[in-house]
């Protein structure tokens, strides 16, 4: 792999050793969203400009991983990628990049403000000033909207798009790639376990098109999700459907002995709307004929039940064993397989057929085949009932009617491209 690095018009220019030195961050200190850049793979300078990739393996993430990091400029580090975490600079307004913009006044907690550089290779942004506001409160933000004092806001409610969705407003709506769903854990009921066919009947009794209208209020906030993949991501298998099959569920939970039994359904209470999704799935449960019970925990709590027993802890304890069912999302669904995905797969959190074509689909090179067992891996995940996709929720942003450029910005995390924003 070959990567050219543009050229920025600046006092200091990006070069390989920019590159080099990133990667060399990442390769020891990475996580998360970018764990494959940690290894498997070397880079060695060919010229000031060009940087060569070599991989031990194959992965097909890693083209996009590597194009989503942040270069680093080895020379403000006298490059010793080990000063890098904790470093004052990175929370300064000395912070130098190669964007549209440079930050000219930084508010911890509060605000930073950028402006616009004469210099910027890609022409002069239309804006001249950005204030970024940091705001958490939702009606905090819709007065401050209201007053003018903001230029834009996310709404998630059917009232708040109501109200917004006028010719007074500009508004652009996309798929934030996210996908609400119900993960079952194999270790619940008192880790017994719910068989196959008892996990027919619960996805057989969910109506994704009343989780939409009840949870959400309308279908420009989510729309029904057949999945595991959002409908953003490259191997996306639209011939998944499902049809609410209530008679079928109850005629299931009756033979199987689940209507004896009692579900128990958690989510983590930061995630929006988790509540009212719960609610709904609750009800359709009940119309199935199975009992359940929905209960909400901190962040801290969820995932130590989510990922207990999965991490290699005691699958016997409390938090492995107390719930069936848990309301999750996973984000940052764009193109390949996401971290996430590949993550619950090595987790078996998919089923070991369903997460063994994730794995293998992840490392395979030949296209043709790398989308069929993607494509297939949706298709185990929706047979298994290890992983009941729900919804898939949209990003909606309202602007003032004067600012345009943020249909050019359909991605989330959204403001990807700031040079794009302007005033009419």
């Amino acid at each position: 792999l070959l990567m050219s690095v543009k050229q920025v018009a600046r006092k200091q220019k990006i070069t390989a050793d920019d590159v080099i030195f990133t990667t060399n961050y990442y390769q020891k200190y990475a996580s998360g969203a970018f764990i494959s850049l940690t290894q498997g793979y070397t880079c060695e300078k060919v010229d000031d400009q060009t940087v060569k990739f070599t991989l031990d393996s194959f992965e097909s993430s890693f083209g996009k991983d590597l194009g989503s990091i942040r270069l680093l400029p080895a020379h403000i580090f006298n490059d010793d990628i080990d000063s890098v975490d904790g470093s004052e600079y990175l929370n300064s307004e000395k912070l130098v990049g190669s964007g549209a913009y440079t930050i000219s006044e930084m508010n911890t907690g509060e605000s930073y403000v950028l402006k616009a550089r004469d210099d910027y290779y890609g022409g002069k942004p239309g804006m001249e000033i950005l204030n970024m506001r940091l705001m958490s409160d939702s009606n905090s933000q819709q007065m401050a909207f209201d007053s003018g004092e903001l230029s834009s806001i996310i709404v998630s409610t059917a009232d708040d798009y109501k109200k917004y969705n006028t010719d007074d407003y500009n508004v652009t709506t996309f798929s934030s790639g996210q996908v609400i769903h119900l993960q079952y854990n194999p270790d619940g009921q008192s880790n017994q376990g719910l068989s196959a066919d008892e996990r027919s009947a619960v996805a057989k009794a969910i109506d994704r098109d009343e989780i939409v209208k009840t949870a959400y209020g309308s279908e420009d906030l989510a729309k029904p999700s057949d999945s595991m993949f959002a409908s953003t991501q490259k191997y996306f298998d639209d011939s998944i459907k499902h049809e609410v099959d209530t008679e079928g569920a109850k005629a299931l939970a009756e033979s199987t002995g689940l209507k004896d039994k009692t579900l128990h359904i958690i989510y983590n209470t930061t995630l929006k709307n988790a509540e009212a999704i719960g609610v709904v799935v609750q009800q359709q449960l009940a119309e199935a004929g199975i009992k359940a019970e929905v209960q909400g925990y901190d962040p801290a709590a969820f995932y130590q039940r989510t990922f207990h027993a999965a991490m290699g802890n005691d699958k016997t304890a409390t938090e492995a064993t107390d719930w069936d069912y848990a309301i999750g999302s996973d984000s940052g669904m764009y193109g390949d397989a996401s971290a996430n995905q590949l993550t619950y797969a090595f987790m078996s959190l998919f089923g070991e057929q369903a997460s063994g074509l994730v794995i293998g689909a992840y490392g395979t090179a030949d296209e043709t085949q790398r989308e069929a067992m993607f494509k297939q891996a949706q298709q185990a995940v929706d047979a298994n009932g290890y992983w009941i996709s729900l919804v898939e929720e949209n990003t909606v942003i309202v602007s003032q009617k004067n600012i345009v450029g943020y249909d050019k910005n359909m991605q989330k995390p959204v403001f990807i491209n700031y040079s794009a924003f302007d005033v009419k």
